[in-house]
């Protein structure tokens, strides 16, 4: 919520951001006053809690004016930790060993067999668990199925990760054979999973790899 940091009808806010609260959503304040008036202690409440990460007061127009792309830059740090340049994404992906193919949905079961993993709330450990696991893919959920992990058995080339690492606009879903996948093999739309796969140089040997048996 950007504003001047004035509300008209205090009652009547408090209840629709405890409402909103109520559904779980997220509610980030980002008042422009120069002063720190009295209301701005209402704007901190009405915020998700605790406020301090979901709170940023501009210090007026002239400030915002002068210094646009600082409390631009400000804002998405504070509001959307997430929020990355695919720079900076690529070299995270590159020390992760990991990188993320394609969101709210996995690969059929045609594909692949799923395979329930322990809970985690670190997406990291739940890559861990799959990669000593010999999966090369896995799903990881949010929002409502947070932490919930699930390794696949599939097979991943280093030339199908090298792919999607220079082309990650939603690639084909690997399978668990190396003669090709079949034509049922395809994306499932899953809400609150999120589908990735390891670089198959980060780790032993594949469950699905059928040599040397």
């Amino acid at each position: 919520v950007i504003s001047d940091g004035k509300f008209s009808f205090k009652y009547q806010t408090a209840e629709k951001a405890r409402e909103l609260k109520d559904k779980n959503v997220m509610i980030y304040m980002a008042p422009i006053v120069a002063g720190r008036d009295k209301s701005l202690t209402f704007l901190k409440k009405w915020a998700s809690q605790p406020w301090p990460t979901n709170y940023q007061r501009i210090p007026g127009l002239p400030a915002l004016k002068n210094n646009n792309a600082i409390f631009v830059q400000k804002l998405i740090v504070k509001f959307c930790p997430d929020s990355m340049s695919p720079s900076l994404r690529g070299a995270r992906d590159n020390v992760r060993q990991y990188i993320l193919i394609h969101e709210d949905g996995w690969a059929s079961d045609e594909c692949g067999e799923w395979v329930d993993m322990a809970p985690t709330k670190n997406k990291d450990d739940c890559a861990r668990q799959a990669r000593e696991a010999g999966f090369p893919g896995f799903a990881f959920g949010h929002d409502e199925r947070f932490g919930e992990c699930w390794g696949e058995t599939i097979f991943v080339t280093q030339a199908y990760f090298n792919k999607i690492v220079l082309d990650p606009q939603n690639p084909a879903p690997a399978c668990g054979k190396t003669s090709g996948c079949p034509p049922n093999c395809a994306w499932d739309f899953t809400p609150y999973v999120n589908s990735y796969v390891i670089n198959p140089s980060s780790m032993g040997k594949q469950k699905a790899d059928t040599s040397n048996r």
